[in-house]
């Protein structure tokens, strides 16, 4: 598996932290699907900008599967609020139903169960954020 996160930004001209990386947009197209590219591996690129991609990179039959992933619900909420307090399951019920139809996204809530290791204040601080 290959993971390029953040592909919109691959060849924006940045200042260099790494001068060992020097891959064209031709490199990187024949790597993900060129004859040198290997079988049974998967590419996976993320984009907060999709409509900012070229278009043969997106291409069909190169891409074969888009899927957004966009705010959490408060039922994905519940879960993650569960990830770092299994069990506390009422807890868990009583923020999804708190939530009503707030949506947040999933690294929002991540940083606010990670900066509130006590259940009740995380879920305080997501029903504040």
């Amino acid at each position: 598996m290959i993971l390029i996160e953040d592909v919109d930004a691959f060849f924006v001209a940045r200042e260099k932290q790494d001068t060992r990386i020097n891959v064209s947009f031709s490199g990187l197209l024949n790597a993900i699907d060129g004859v040198a590219a290997q079988e049974g591996r998967i590419v996976v690129l993320t984009t907060n900008r999709r409509e900012a991609l070229d278009a043969a990179l997106i291409r069909p039959g190169r891409i074969d599967s888009v899927l957004e992933i966009g705010l959490a619900t408060a039922p994905q909420i519940r879960a993650l609020f569960l990830r770092f307090h299994p069990t506390e399951i009422a807890a868990a019920d009583t923020l999804a139903a708190a939530l009503g139809g707030k949506k947040m996204s999933p690294a929002a809530v991540q940083q606010v169960l990670l900066a509130h290791p006590l259940p009740g204040d995380a879920a305080s601080a997501i029903l504040d954020a």
